[in-house]
Parts: structure tokens; sequence; C-alpha cells
């Protein structure tokens, strides 16, 4: 595990909100980790892929203000808000900062 003493902030989950916050921790230059359960990041839009899956809001709504996601519909599919998440998190670096398969059990 990648977990040091210099860490100062420990995230729980690589989904939507774990990689924003990884973002503006980053920006701040606050050394931390993001611990994710699963081997992918995306949280729900990775692990659910059922077919015909999409959110109920406007992506540009749903989307990162420091990444917006400037889309021809306005209901996207899963699959692209998986793709989304991705692209996001390795133009940003979030990737080098995620412990895979790390399952917290209590905080």
């Amino acid at each position: 595990m990648k977990l040091h003493s210099e860490t100062s902030v420990i995230i729980i989950g690589a989904g939507v909100t774990g990689i924003s916050a990884s973002y503006y921790l980053a920006k701040h230059n606050i050394r931390h980790l993001l611990l994710e359960q699963t081997t992918d990041v995306g949280g729900i839009w990775t692990s659910q892929n059922w077919p015909g899956i999409r959110c109920d809001t406007d992506i540009i709504k749903y989307s990162y203000s420091f990444k917006p996601f400037l889309a021809k519909q306005r209901l996207v599919s899963g699959e692209t808000i998986s793709n989304y998440l991705h692209a996001t998190s390795k133009e940003f670096q979030i990737m080098d900062k995620i412990v895979f398969g790390a399952k917290v059990e209590r905080a």
C-alpha cells in the first residue's frame, strides 16, 4: 500500500466525488491518497453496466467544473460517463494516487 506518514488526507472511494476531491487537494498541494475497493475508477458508473443505464441529469450539471463534459446529448449513457471519469482521472494524474482493492472496514 502507498500509505505513508506524509499523507494528509485519505479519500474513500474513487467515484465521482472522490475524483473531484483528489483534483482539488492536488491543486492545493495537499498530499492525499484514494482507497478504492474495486479495481477501477468511476464508482457506480463503472460497476453498474446494465443495458440502457444512463444519467437522468443533464451531463453538463454532472460534470466537473475543471473539465466540463460538453456533449451533443443532454442525457448520456453510463458507458459515456464511465469513459469521462477514466479520462479525467488519467489527465489529472489521479490514477497515481489510488490504491485499488483497498476495502475500508472502519474509520
